[in-house]
């Protein structure tokens, strides 16, 4: 991810969740980060929507929310929150 956002510090604010912590915060039933094969990321100096941009060709699950942008090892999904 790195070499696509030149090199930009990438912040990971949530990865791996019990499921108990995930139904708390309201995650989806079967959310990737149960299996801890998702993640939720900042970059710095871009917007969660330029993230999901340069990540185009990227072949899993990827979302862009308010704050963050979500990646995971589905089958390719494109959605905003």
């Amino acid at each position: 991810l790195r070499d696509i956002v030149f090199n930009c510090p990438i912040f990971i604010t949530s990865g791996w969740r019990h499921k108990d912590y995930n139904v708390k915060i309201g995650g989806a039933k079967n959310s990737k980060h149960i299996t801890g094969e998702a993640c939720d990321i900042i970059v710095k100096d871009f917007s969660p929507q330029e993230v999901q941009q340069l990540l185009s060709n990227w072949s899993g699950g990827l979302g862009s929310a308010k704050s963050f942008t979500h990646i995971d090892i589905c089958k390719t999904r494109r959605w905003d929150y």
